[in-house]
């Protein structure tokens, strides 16, 4: 029902699925997924493809200072068709 044409669709990890990546790209929009290990066969795609792609991908890195902690997020971009068939 929404206008996403043109649109970055970000998800957590509950959202990751097939289909729903489908319908977003039916929609002619990206989406940004977050990934955890309880998909198993998606999250060894990406950590290997990934992996394959380090010396050829630029990396964004970010450092803070929050809470009482440092944090340090490394931001990598590969395009969903780097990775191998879900198998799912």
């Amino acid at each position: 029902m929404l206008e996403v044409s043109g649109c970055l669709i970000t998800i957590d990890a509950m959202g990751c699925q097939k289909a729903i990546a489908e319908k977003i790209i039916a929609k002619d929009a990206d989406y940004l997924f977050g990934v955890k290990d309880n998909q198993e066969v998606l999250s060894l795609a990406v950590f290997s493809a990934f992996k394959e792609a380090a010396l050829t991908t630029d990396v964004d890195t970010q450092n803070d200072h929050n809470h009482g902690r440092k944090e340090v997020r490394n931001c990598r971009v590969l395009p969903a068709s780097d990775l191998p068939e879900w198998g799912v």
